[in-house]
């Protein structure tokens, strides 16, 4: 008995750890798929809303924001659109009509601070919340449609056709960018919202990717690489295997990216510099349910698992092994702390590989 309330106490510990790293995540904020960075002043969250900076997403929207002091207001304008916010009031002016806000506006560190929703929805924008990846999405809406000709196009949220339907398949648009496919020759490429063809239709249909962050995983001729938005592969097509290590705590590449080349592993860059050497094996890793996979670990807050010689450790992003192949199995670090096997004994670690107690 004593051991059943030693253990469900350690469990209750680690999901207030947990629960506590949930709480302080970033939130990260897309426009048509593309990132906003905020600067110095991130999003907050106050009465169960997303308050953000005013200015960052009205100016990539189109809008010009200045402050009007006499009435303590933000003014986002544009030809035939104009938005004033108020300060502690919960009271907006859209294009002269009165709207309702569930957290009024205010200023935090010198910044003011707006309801997300409000700026999508009052610029007429779908906006979406991702609570596993802490990801709201703002996306103008263009839409894809089917022709009666059976091929897929896009329209604007007008009914305008922007690209005409000529593809047997489609995606939507991310970063500016969607896949679309035709089936003659069985291969994919990506138009942007012009209708332009900016990447051409060579990649193979047996695996597709998004883009994210300016790069996206390509395969062709049964190898995979990188490709930017000029079309450019910055990690040439050669590895057997290639997967984006974003972190589970942001949705993302990060920047890195494991490779595997005759069975072997490795760990590169965007910019396609290789920041280990192919010599880590595919790793078993255990979650906190204790449930064993075999894959190439990803990052999670900085870290990767590594397996070299049956004995798993963890690297950076910079390819240094902070904590040593020393443990027979291991765990993703969540909140700070990582769970561990050493000859048979479990226990957690901090991200300096000090044993730690939860």
């Amino acid at each position: 008995m004593r051991k059943i309330v030693i253990c469900m106490i350690c469990l209750m510990l680690f999901l207030n750890v947990t629960a506590l790293a949930e709480e302080t995540r970033k939130i990260t904020v897309r426009l048509d798929g593309e990132v906003i960075n905020f600067g110095d002043q991130q999003p907050v969250i106050i009465d169960g809303r997303t308050l953000v900076p005013v200015r960052g997403p009205f100016e990539k929207i189109g809008l010009t924001v200045y402050w009007n002091e006499s009435q303590r207001s933000v003014v986002a304008t544009n030809e035939g659109k104009r938005i004033e916010l108020f300060i502690d009031d919960a009271k907006a002016n859209v294009d002269g009509r009165k709207f309702d806000l569930d957290v009024p506006a205010k200023i935090i560190n010198g910044r003011t601070m707006v309801p997300l929703r409000f700026i999508g929805e009052s610029c007429d924008m779908l906006v979406d919340w991702y609570g596993h990846a802490n990801t709201i999405e703002l996306n103008n809406h263009v839409n894809s449609f089917q022709g009666s000709n059976g091929k897929y196009g896009f329209k604007d949220k007008n009914g305008k056709v922007i690209i005409e339907p000529k593809y047997e398949a489609v995606t939507g648009f991310n970063e500016g960018m969607a896949l679309v496919f035709k089936a003659n020759d069985e291969k994919h490429g990506y138009v942007n919202k012009d209708g332009k063809e900016v990447i051409p239709l060579i990649y193979d249909n047996d695996y597709i990717s998004i883009f994210d962050n300016g790069v996206a995983i390509i395969k062709r001729y049964g190898k995979y690489g990188i490709i930017n938005k000029d079309g450019k592969e910055v990690i040439e097509c050669k590895y057997d295997y290639c997967d984006a290590c974003n972190d589970y705590c942001d949705l993302g590449y990060e920047g890195v990216f494991v490779v595997e080349l005759n069975n072997k592993w490795a760990y590169i860059n965007k910019e396609g510099e290789q920041i280990t050497d192919f010599i880590y094996n595919p790793t078993i890793k255990v979650d906190y349910h204790l449930k064993s996979y075999k894959k190439a670990s990803k990052f999670c807050e900085g870290l990767a698992i590594v397996n070299k010689g049956n004995k798993y450790g963890y690297i950076n992003k910079y390819g240094v092994e902070i904590i040593p192949c020393k443990y027979d199995h291991i765990g993703d670090f969540r909140g700070g702390i990582a769970y561990v096997t050493l000859n048979e004994e479990e226990f957690y670690i901090d991200n300096q590989g000090n044993r730690v107690e939860v």
